[in-house]
């Protein structure tokens, strides 16, 4: 049963992509389904995480009414829907570490940044709806446009090195060096997601934010390369006596 935990919290994810990038109120119920699954599940093997569990359930609730308001036009669930996906996010990482392996945390995490990513990638992510983020600063037309651009990018290299970071990890009990299929999970979102963008009305995709991901990705892969080897030096006398 627990092997079927990390395939569940895929689920989401595929329901993203298939409406479009938007946020819909059927992906908000598969969400319930999920923590209604893993929260039996939990409450089953480990009673006494109370916090956890509250805190479970709480979230995709929040989340759900979230999608509702906005559906109904209220601006309240602007504020609601990100505070719901936390509280969630919350009590899932309290419940996994005590439900399934730690390594495989690491696949859910990636997950989540893979749903993050389909949002942001589709119609309601483009750079206008950032324009009002920036209104309260009372900068110039072209500043905000700069900031917002900066802003993205920064967002891009983040996402992407977190997201090779994730799939590394949870590959890395398996594997004793997974660079190349952590680099290749980078590789193939960053594409698919531009790919997704380049067939709206209101979105472009680029090569550039391709290349911008997948040297955000490998740059953070060598750098935990070469820390790997500087705490791991080669044990005195090892070398070939001559």
């Amino acid at each position: 049963m627990k092997r079927l935990v990390p395939l569940l919290a895929v689920v989401p994810v595929a329901a993203s992509y298939t409406i479009s990038g938007k946020f819909a109120f059927p992906t908000g119920l598969l969400i319930v389904l999920f923590a209604l699954f893993l929260g039996f599940h939990a409450k089953s093997e480990h009673s006494g995480s109370v916090p956890g569990l509250g805190l479970f359930w709480l979230g995709p609730l929040a989340t759900v009414w979230a999608l509702s308001e906005r559906r109904e036009g209220r601006e309240i669930w602007n504020l609601t829907l990100p505070l719901g996906l936390a509280v969630g996010a919350v009590g899932t990482m309290l419940l996994l570490r005590r439900t399934i392996p730690r390594n495989q945390i690491w696949l859910i995490l990636a997950a989540i940044l893979t749903w993050c990513v389909s949002y942001f990638g589709g119609s309601g992510g483009g750079a206008d709806h950032m324009r009002s983020y920036y209104s309260f600063l009372g900068l110039s037309p072209e500043a905000t446009w700069t900031l917002i651009v900066w802003s993205r990018k920064f967002i891009h290299v983040t996402f992407y090195s977190l997201l090779a970071t994730c799939f590394y990890n949870f590959l890395a009990s398996e594997r004793p060096k997974p660079y190349l299929e952590a680099l290749s999970f980078a590789l193939s979102m960053a594409v698919c997601d531009e790919w997704r963008q380049n067939m709206m009305p209101n979105r472009e995709g680029s090569i550039r934010d391709v290349i911008l991901d997948i040297g955000a990705a490998s740059i953070w892969l060598w750098w935990r390369y070469l820390r790997k080897n500087s705490t791991n030096p080669k044990a005195p006398g090892s070398e070939r006596q001559t």
